[in-house]
């Protein structure tokens, strides 16, 4: 064996030894770390399923309107996330943001009312429309 592959072949076992000896030392610390960062992906995971759900956004009264003609519209059973949120990563940071920032405004007495409009883009229709169904305006 030659110098290059007798060092190859003893530097695993150090680096190994180094490895184990760092865990054994920030174990605790890591456990902590790990068990905070399972807690808040819990909670920010329920507070989204919870958030998706229609009912939620009528929690703030301010949409009392819209929510009744959405039960008795043709898209009932569509949650409002699939039309008034983009799809992707994108679209959840967005659901997050909207629901801290509309529970923050609600709070303090921040939000307009009556809500003039509820943004829908024309690619959350798409999705489950094809253009020549849609009536043009």
């Amino acid at each position: 064996m030659d110098d290059f592959e007798r060092s190859f072949a003893e530097r695993p076992p150090g680096l190994i030894r180094r490895l184990v000896d760092w865990l054994i030392r920030w174990r605790r610390r890591l456990a902590i770390a790990a068990s905070l960062t399972v807690i808040l992906l819990a909670i920010a995971s329920g507070g989204v399923a919870l958030s998706t759900q229609p009912g939620f956004c009528l929690n703030c009264h301010e949409i009392e309107a819209a929510y009744d003609q959405w039960r008795t519209s043709t898209h009932y059973g569509i949650g409002c996330i699939d039309c008034h949120i983009q799809p992707g990563p994108l679209g959840l940071a967005q659901i997050v943001w909207n629901g801290f920032s509309h529970s923050v405004r609600h709070a303090t007495n921040g939000f307009e009312y009556p809500i003039a409009h509820a943004a829908i883009a024309d690619d959350s229709c798409l999705r489950c429309h094809i253009k020549a169904e849609r009536p043009e305006s």
